[in-house]
């Protein structure tokens, strides 16, 4: 289950849209294959456009196989790692975050978590349990023992550093566990909403696109 917050409507709009043969043929044929109709595979293209596609495209993920990412995990020192998690959360998460749902909030970064671990994003799988007090977040990636410092720093320094919380965690070779209780009023972010990136943390961004999943 998730925080409150997260709508999922249940209204259908029709619409009439015009599609040249061939990419008619080419649906109808995927339909067949993946034993769905046409309307389930165009109506999860839109979703999966409005959704990630936009999002992804504007903060540059690239997509690459997830035997070559932890390949190259493999290659960091543990505190590079570290340093990687704790510098795509203040770059990537905040903007990220502010970008798709307009305002930082526990329910919206739990938001995030959800679309960065969705069918589209693939970036890890995710499992969030909240028993009325604690909320547990399982990130499975695949990555190996560096990823699994990467991601762990990533996640606690988005929680620290954008709601000023205290999360717990562990981790294990392919595996993070984040314990998040609720508190009864979050405080200023360390991270202010006025926080701008100096130079040289901008080349960084423009340079290196984000993609940071298995």
């Amino acid at each position: 289950m998730y925080h409150q917050g997260t709508l999922t409507p249940r209204e259908t709009i029709t619409r009439t849209i015009r599609l040249s043969p061939q990419v008619d043929l080419e649906l109808q044929q995927l339909a067949r294959q993946e034993r769905v109709s046409v309307n389930y595979l165009v109506t999860s293209s839109l979703q999966k456009l409005t959704e990630w596609d936009i999002a992804a495209e504007k903060f540059g993920f690239v997509a690459i196989p997830g035997f070559l990412h932890a390949k190259m995990y493999s290659y960091f020192t543990v505190e590079q790692a570290r340093e990687l998690g704790e510098w795509a959360a203040k770059n990537f998460g905040r903007d990220f975050i502010l970008f798709r749902f307009k305002k930082l909030s526990l329910d919206t970064v739990l938001e995030t978590l959800r679309l960065l671990g969705s069918r589209y994003a693939r970036i890890f799988s995710l499992q969030h349990t909240f028993d009325g007090r604690v909320h547990t977040i399982i990130v499975k990636h695949g990555l190996g023992a560096k990823g699994s410092v990467f991601n762990e720093q990533f996640l606690t320094s988005i929680f620290k550093g954008l709601l000023n919380l205290d999360p717990e965690s562990e981790r294990t070779e392919d595996q993070v566990v984040i314990r998040l209780k609720t508190p009864r009023e979050i405080g200023k972010p360390t991270w202010s909403e006025s926080y701008r990136r100096q130079p040289s943390e901008t080349r960084m961004h423009q340079e290196i696109p984000i993609s940071y999943g298995g």
